[in-house]
This record gives C-alpha cells, sequence and structure tokens, in this order.
C-alpha cells in the first residue's frame, strides 16, 4: 500500500515519447497517480522523474514490449499494488507496419497483431477489475485515421486500428453498465522517426470536406491532435479530442481532473 493508493489513477501504454508521454504529462499536472510503461527502460527512469516533478504522487514505470502476452499480467499486478483501483486505461503503444498486402512479412504482420490488438484485449481483461472498482473509469484509445479510411500498404496497421474502433464499441456495449466506458481517438498520420510522409496531397473523398493526409512510407504514425473535418468525427464513437481526459467538475475524475 502506498500514500498514493485512493488516489485518482491511470496507466499510459507508449508512455516515453509522443501522445503517450503528452497524455501522461497532462495527468502528472492533475496530480494523478501513475503506471507508465514502454520498451526503454533508461528512457522510461527518466520520463517518471519529469512526471514526478510535474506533480504526479507516484508514478510506477514497468519497462517491457507488449508484444510479450505476459506483459499485461504484470502491469496489472504492479498497479494494483500501487493504487487499488484504476480510473482511466490509455492504450496508446502500437507499431506501425507498411508493406502491400502481398509483399508483407509473417513475422511483422504477427508483431502488429500482437501489440496493437492482442496486447489491448490482454490489458483489458486484466485491468477490467480495477476499472470496474474506480467511480467512473474511462478507457481510452488511440485508434488511426487508417481503421477509418483505407491507405495503401497500410493493410495490418489499418486492420488492427479498425479492430480498436471495434473492441472499444463492444467495451461500451458490455460495460457501461459497470460505470466502464471508452472512447477511441482517430488521430492522422504524422511525422515522426519512424515515418516518411510523401508531400504529394493524399486524394481526397466526395464526403470528405477538404482534410488532407499524407502518405506514409516505411510506417504508420499518429498526430498530436485528431482529424478535423472526417465524416464520421460527430459520431460518438469517435472523440475528436481529449474531452475524456479533461472534464473537471470538483470531483474525483477518472483521468485526472480534480
Amino acid at each position: 500500500m502506498t500514500e498514493a493508493r485512493g488516489r485518482a489513477s491511470a496507466l499510459v501504454t507508449g508512455a516515453s515519447r509522443g501522445i503517450g508521454l503528452g497524455i501522461a504529462e497532462m495527468l502528472a499536472r492533475r496530480g494523478t497517480a501513475l503506471t507508465i510503461t514502454a520498451r526503454d527502460e533508461e528512457r522510461l527512469a527518466d520520463v517518471s522523474g519529469h512526471l514526478r516533478e510535474l506533480g504526479a504522487p507516484e508514478v510506477v514505470p514497468v519497462a517491457g514490449d507488449l508484444a510479450d502476452p505476459a506483459l499485461p499480467d504484470v502491469l496489472g499486478k504492479r498497479h494494483a499494488e500501487a493504487f487499488g483501483d484504476l480510473g482511466c486505461l490509455v492504450l496508446n503503444a502500437g507499431v506501425g507496419t507498411a508493406a502491400p498486402i502481398g509483399d508483407l512479412p509473417e513475422a511483422r504482420l504477427d508483431k502488429t497483431l500482437a501489440v496493437n490488438l492482442r496486447a489491448p484485449v490482454l490489458l483489458l481483461q486484466r485491468l477490467l477489475p480495477l476499472l470496474r472498482a474506480a467511480d467512473r473509469a474511462r478507457v481510452v484509445v488511440l485508434s488511426s485515421i487508417s481503421g477509418v479510411y483505407a491507405e495503401p500498404g497500410l493493410a495490418a496497421y489499418g486492420a488492427t486500428k479498425a479492430a480498436l474502433n471495434s473492441l472499444v464499441e463492444t467495451l461500451n456495449a458490455e460495460e457501461s453498465g459497470n460505470g466502464v466506458s471508452a472512447t477511441a481517438i482517430a488521430p492522422r498520420l504524422r511525422r515522426h522517426r519512424h515515418v516518411g510522409l510523401d508531400p504529394r496531397p493524399h486524394p481526397t473523398r466526395r464526403d470528405d470536406p477538404g482534410e488532407r493526409l499524407g502518405h506514409a512510407r516505411g510506417g504508420a504514425g499518429v498526430a498530436e491532435r485528431p482529424v478535423g473535418g472526417a465524416p464520421d468525427t460527430d459520431h460518438p464513437r469517435w472523440d475528436v479530442g481529449l474531452r475524456s481526459l479533461n472534464s473537471s467538475e470538483g470531483r474525483r475524475e477518472p483521468c485526472g481532473a480534480t
């Protein structure tokens, strides 16, 4: 048992950089106790200190690869020991895979499915008891616009993100009565160290009011802000901002607002 037990807590995957780090920083500033995970143990230790400086009362770093099916159980045990329940689960970690369907290596397909789909399902299975024990818990899933619109070369990546969108809807159908709700965010492509973007504009659809995406080469990434103007972004299943992480009404909020 720790001093942070009983406080609002969150678990963020892929928290060492990018969107995951940004979300963890926002939660830390709100006084949220955190469990964070990523592959780079040294980097994760540095991030833990940074998050404490920002205001997180306690940070539990757990280094590991989510392709390992044993890691979700380790994360669940470490978080439960430290905090007792879980108010917010942020499923951000993922791997990008770019190849035409006919050329997709089997090993890369297996890794993409393991990290982008199997790991979130295993994490939910392990963490649902902790989410149910919290007051109005929230699951936030980083999907992708590639899970909404087909992109040449992104069949495996887009398929896993489309599956996450379906997973979120099913989770809401099954768990809303237990006080657990979920949101999928579908960001657009962005530049990062694993992605090259073709500067040519992406062809728009008739029903797409002008949103243009880069064409991914060598991987797929996510945006610092969600897509604007795509046809389905008004639908409840697509939260086009981090509103679920930003509400504040003077009570213990699951995603860190106080």
